[in-house]
């Protein structure tokens, strides 16, 4: 054969390649049961220093700090106690008090606020001479029923809600914790 007549080998083509995957082994998972909470609605429970629970549902979303503010105003004036009105000094430590146990993940029992109030600087700064909290973590609700089913379930939150010293209020809130401050002036 003369080099112009070598014949040119055919491309290589590799044979198919059989792929065998392993066959799967399904393995029931059984589910846990299903625990019922047998807890009463509505019903509070103490669980620590100024902490209680209550064992109530969860709304589709959180309510507002203005809807908060209304909702404790109505309840106010249905107990025959004088409305609140919100204050810029008394917002801005109501969503620092939020944030910082939101971010803890739980309430400190009042401990950053009493810490803050023990500077008589913050007490010039909030311009008041009187101050209370009521905070909550872990729910989901609204205004009315975070004034009428949390707060007023325990006589310490209750008897905060319906001071009639207090003509100051606000709302923090941070992801699932409410934060409210009250205040005198």
């Amino acid at each position: 054969m003369f080099p112009n007549q070598i014949k040119k080998p055919e491309p290589f083509v590799p044979a198919a390649k059989t792929v065998v995957a392993p066959s799967k082994i399904i393995v029931p998972v059984p589910t846990p049961p299903v625990v019922k909470d047998t807890t009463p609605w509505g019903k509070t429970i103490k669980i620590g220093d100024h902490e209680y629970r209550t064992f109530v549902g969860q709304d589709d979303k959180m309510g507002t700090p203005a809807e908060i503010l209304a909702a404790l105003n109505i309840y106010r004036k249905n107990q025959g106690v004088g409305s609140v009105r919100e204050d810029e000094y008394i917002c801005k430590l109501a969503n620092q008090r939020a944030a910082e146990q939101n971010k803890a993940g739980t309430l400190d029992t009042h401990k950053g606020f009493s810490e803050f109030l023990s500077k008589d600087e913050n007490w010039q700064w909030l311009d008041v001479k009187a101050a209370g909290e009521n905070a909550s973590y872990g729910y989901v609700l609204s205004g009315t029923h975070l004034i009428e089913w949390v707060f007023d379930s325990d006589e310490e939150h209750k008897s905060n809600q319906l001071n009639p010293n207090w003509n100051l209020a606000c709302a923090g809130i941070s992801g699932v914790t409410v934060d409210i401050i009250f205040g005198q002036r």
